[in-house]
């Protein structure tokens, strides 16, 4: 089993926002394929992403510096990025971590959009 069995990155697109789902786990294995799901979204210049953390079954260190790193391409390019997050187990890694609030996680996928449409 390699590691894009173990972590899927599913890609739509709702009026402008490109939207990231993620299954499965989240860590030093697979973490590198959320970065690369990104890059191509800022090379077609879309500014609004969202990053669905709901069926994420795992997440480690490795995983959230991942998703940081998304956070800081899409702002570098003037964007704007929520992610969605269950409360086990990305929201509580992310609250101890203290990265709930800096990355706008929420549990509501349209709260999320609105964030990034600037509603």
């Amino acid at each position: 089993m390699g590691a894009r069995d173990l972590l899927q990155v599913e890609r739509s697109d709702q009026e402008g926002v490109a939207v990231l789902r993620l299954r499965g786990d989240l860590d030093i294995a697979t973490a590198g394929h959320v970065p690369e799901s990104v890059a191509p979204i800022v090379r077609e210049g879309i500014k609004r992403l969202v990053v669905d953390l709901r069926e994420v079954q795992l997440i480690d260190s490795v995983g959230v510096r991942a998703l940081l790193h998304v956070r800081r391409r899409v702002w570098r390019n003037d964007g704007a990025a929520a992610f969605v997050c269950a409360e086990e187990p990305t929201g509580r890694v992310l609250r101890v971590m203290g990265l709930y609030d800096v990355l706008r996680c929420t549990d509501s996928f349209d709260e999320a959009l609105a964030r990034v449409r600037g509603d």
